[in-house]
C-alpha cells in the first residue's frame, strides 16, 4: 500500500489514516530516510489493522449501496424500511414505515424512535442493576456519541448513545453493567472485568458483538441515502 510522506516543520512523527483509506506520514524536515522507514516499520501492525478495517467498511458500504431499500438494526435484528402512505410520519410494526414526506429525514426519525425505546429500557434496567450490584449512580442520559456506546464520569453520571438501541437486549445489559462498575472503578483492568463477569459471565461475547457491528451501525445511520454509494 502507498503511504504519502510529508516533511514539515515539526519535531515529532505522526501517522494519519483518512476516511478515504489513504495513509499520510508527517515527519520532520531533517528526518533521514532510515528514520522514516523505522517509524513506518514500528507502526506496521497499526497500518495493517487500519487498512483491513477500511476494506471491511468499504465492503459494507457497497452492500448497503446495492440495496434499493434502507434497513435498520433494532434490538439486534435487522428490519426493512418501507415508504408507505401512512398517516404517521414514522412507525414500526416489524417493518419501519415512513411516509413520503418524511423520507428525507428518515435517519432523524429513526434516531428519535431509538431514543424513546432506549429510554424505556434504561428506565427499567439501570435501576435494576444498580440495586442488584449495590452500585450507585447520580443520573443517566442519552446522547449521540458515535465513538462510544456509553460513558461514566467522576460524578457517576451515565451517558448512553442512542445507537445502543440497535444492539440486542442482552448486549444493552452488558453495557449498563459495564458503566455501573465504572462508578466504582475507572480502569479497565483485570479487577474491573472480574466485577463485570460476576454479573455478565459471557461479557466477551457481548463486547465482540459491539466491535463487529459498530461500523455497520455507523453506516446504517449515515444521514445520506445509501443508494448513492457515498458517505
Amino acid at each position: 500500500m502507498n503511504i504519502k510522506v510529508e516533511r514539515e516543520r515539526r519535531k515529532n512523527f505522526r501517522l494519519e489514516h483518512s476516511e478515504d483509506g489513504k495513509f499520510l506520514a508527517r515527519v520532520p524536515y531533517n528526518a533521514d530516510e532510515k528514520e522514516v522507514e523505522d517509524f513506518l516499520r514500528k507502526h506496521r501492525i497499526w497500518i495493517k489493522k487500519r487498512n483491513e478495517e477500511f476494506m471491511r467498511v468499504s465492503e459494507m458500504r457497497r452492500d448497503l449501496s446495492s440495496k434499493r431499500k434502507r434497513n435498520f438494526l433494532f434490538m439486534g435484528n435487522e428490519y426493512e424500511v418501507s415508504v408507505s402512505d401512512s398517516t404517521r410520519c414514522f412507525d414500526f410494526d416489524g417493518i419501519f414505515h415512513v411516509s413520503p414526506g418524511c423520507v428525507e429525514d428518515v435517519v432523524g426519525h429513526f434516531k428519535r424512535f431509538c431514543r424513546n425505546e432506549l429510554l424505556q429500557v434504561l428506565d427499567r434496567r439501570v435501576p435494576y442493576y444498580s440495586r442488584k450490584l449495590g452500585l450507585e449512580y447520580s443520573k443517566y442520559t442519552i446522547g449521540s456519541s458515535i465513538t462510544m456506546w456509553a460513558s461514566c464520569d467522576k460524578s457517576r453520571r451515565l451517558r448512553f448513545s442512542w445507537r445502543l438501541a440497535m444492539a440486542p437486549p442482552e448486549v444493552i445489559d452488558y453495557v449498563i453493567v459495564h458503566e455501573l462498575v465504572h462508578t466504582e472503578m475507572f480502569l479497565h483492568d483485570r479487577t474491573f472485568y472480574e466485577r463485570v463477569g460476576k454479573e455478565i459471565p459471557d461479557w466477551k461475547e457481548k463486547k465482540m458483538w459491539l466491535r463487529k457491528n459498530s461500523a455497520k451501525i455507523r453506516l446504517m445511520t449515515d444521514q445520506k441515502d445509501p443508494s448513492n454509494g457515498s458517505k
